[in-house]
Order: C-alpha cells, then structure tokens, then sequence
C-alpha cells in the first residue's frame, strides 16, 4: 500500500490489523484519503495515550463510518 497509515496498520499482528487492512481496502480512494489525513491529524495533534495504533485504528474506523452515512445521488 505504501503510506505511513497503512504501513503502521499492516505491522498490527492481530485479528483488528487484519480487519483494519480489509477495512481501508474496501473503502473508495476518497475515504482511503480521508483516512491517511485523519491519521496524520490526529498524530499532530498528541493526544495523550493515543499511539500510532491508536490513531490508525480511529482514522480508519471513522473513515467508515463516514463513508456509510453518504449518499450519492448521481442524478445528471
């Protein structure tokens, strides 16, 4: 994949960095994008006890949910 998100999400060696992985790959490039600034923000910003897990686990989860909840009505 070739990206700091998903270079720290493939490292995970359990079941929720295999689910992550299937996660980021099956969202559009949008949201895979949204997901890496997400990521890159959330790093920034040191949230206290958020790692590099932490905050891939969030951007990747939030990206998916986000994803869920719009509608594209592609009415021309």
């Amino acid at each position: 994949m070739g990206n700091e998100l998903t270079d720290v999400i493939e490292n995970m060696n359990n079941e929720n960095g295999r689910l992550l992985v299937y996660i980021y790959e099956g969202l559009p490039e949008f949201w895979q994008a949204y997901a890496r600034a997400s990521y890159e923000r959330l790093l920034q910003r040191k949230i206290k006890n958020l790692g590099k897990q932490g905050a891939a686990e969030l951007a990747v989860k939030l990206s998916e949910f986000l994803s869920s909840k719009v509608t594209v009505n592609e009415s021309v």
